[in-house]
């Protein structure tokens, strides 16, 4: 038999549970209102002074405030805070000039912190990348762990960190470097490497002198004979070989030569080079750097403020056919990616998107964006010199062709204008995923 048991109704919520688990779900939004109201606290907010000006020319350069998480796009000139960590992107450099009138340039991939006191001593703690420093006031220095490397008054320096350590050059006037090992003075051609550990050395070293770290050049008619100098070079060493490449990784050389001199000079056209230099005998650490060449201005005569207008006895186009001038536009110039760009894994760890750009060009008012590859054809019309593209995963292994061609856009939408077509290329090589690997199981149930 079996037993009945007696039936039990729950009971109702009483109100201060209720009232209870109301205040929790309050609670919990209002916190997260909070912390995301904290996370985007933006830069107006600030009530201190800035303590210098940060600008750059292209790509982007990013901001953290020190007592928050999120990463903030700088336009091309902001003020800098004290406690500001500053980071460049990939083909990105920056200069910050300070109130003192200190300069600190960055180079491409760098990150920053910026500790100032204009009443002491300020420092710029280097966490990765490159920059050179050019002292004005004798109180700006550069931080690396437990190293300070202070440059006097008139004195400037490069560091970068190579290896897990800090290679620093001294450039012109001297510097002070403290740290566990001790002080040293660095003179004018002197460096010294760090690693946090043990003695330093201070030695003789090879120091460019020209060009600048990410200097531009304005480009004449004529490809640009660019003079490269540098000092320091050991005695011992038979020669000190300059190249320059259209890439970073210096498979497409355009000049690959020794010299016994302290110069060479390298005609180049507009664009964007590499160039590295280093002792053949004995081999040492390359020196690299990047620079950038200005296409030429337009003549203003060259420099039409609007499409050409009809002869007045021209009959008017019909509005079932475009209206074309005979005139095309003139191509754009100084395309990026330069050419023959390899676009591969370690660029897709940074960026998983291209931004294509060009030289904007007189009396246009759009461009046609075309990527093709056989019978694959991928065109957008864009307003502006430039277009982000963003589905790589579409694109197959090998070498993509695309062009640039300015047009003019009539009130209606209409091309009334062409222009000729700016051709580059770039070569995507990306490594394809292994396929998974599965072990066999096995006899399953004896079968």
């Amino acid at each position: 038999m079996k037993k009945s048991s007696p039936s039990t109704n729950p009971s109702p919520p009483s109100p201060a549970g209720i009232l209870f688990t109301v205040l929790c779900v309050f609670g919990a939004l209002l916190g997260f209102w909070l912390f995301w109201s904290d996370l985007n606290r933006v830069l107006a907010e600030r009530s201190e002074q800035p303590v210098g000006r940060v600008t750059y020319k292209r790509h982007t350069v990013q901001r953290r405030l020190e007592d928050r998480l999120v990463w903030s796009l700088l336009p091309a000139e902001s003020p800098v805070y004290n406690g500001d960590l500053i980071r460049t992107a990939e083909l990105s450099d920056a200069t910050i000039t300070f109130v003192s009138q200190d300069r600190v340039t960055l180079s491409e991939n760098s990150l920053i912190h910026i500790q100032y006191n204009e009443e002491t001593q300020s420092f710029i703690e280097l966490f990765s990348g490159n920059l050179s420093l050019f002292s004005v006031s004798g109180k700006m220095g550069v931080l690396w762990k437990n190293q300070k490397l202070f440059p006097d008054s008139g004195g400037s320096l490069d560091v970068r960190l190579v290896n897990g350590g800090v290679e620093t050059r001294i450039r012109a006037g001297r510097a002070e470097l403290t740290g566990a090992a001790g002080l040293h003075t660095l003179e004018a051609g002197q460096g010294a490497a760090l690693s946090g550990e043990g003695p330093v050395e201070v030695t003789p070293a090879l120091i460019v002198t020209r060009p600048l770290p990410n200097q531009e050049f304005n480009a004449g008619t004529d490809p640009e004979p660019l003079a490269f100098a540098w000092t320091g070079a050991e005695p011992s060493a038979s020669l000190v070989r300059l190249e320059v490449a259209r890439n970073r990784n210096f498979s497409d050389p355009v000049y690959s030569a020794g010299s016994d001199a302290n110069e060479a000079v390298v005609p180049l056209s507009p664009g964007t080079w590499w160039w590295r230099l280093f002792q053949e005998e004995p081999p040492g650490e390359a020196l690299e750097g990047r620079l950038t060449i200005l296409p030429p201005p337009l003549p203003a005569a060259e420099v039409p403020l609007s499409p050409p207008a009809l002869p007045a006895e021209a009959a008017p186009p019909s509005p079932s056919s475009p209206r074309v001038s005979p005139s095309l536009l003139p191509a754009s110039r100084n395309l990026y990616p330069p050419g023959d760009t390899i676009v591969d894994a370690y660029y897709l760890r940074s960026s998983s998107r291209i931004i294509f750009s060009w030289n904007s060009v007189a009396g246009a008012n759009g461009y046609i964006w075309t990527l093709r590859r056989g019978l694959s054809v991928n065109l957008h019309l864009v307003r502006e010199p430039r277009f982000v593209f963003t589905d790589l995963p579409s694109l197959d292994n090998g070498i993509w062709d695309w062009q640039v061609e300015a047009v003019f856009l009539d009130s209606a939408g209409g091309i009334s204008r062409h222009g000729l077509s700016a051709e580059s290329r770039f070569i995507l090589a990306v490594p394809k995923p292994l396929a998974p690997q599965v072990d066999s199981p096995g006899i399953i149930y004896e079968r």
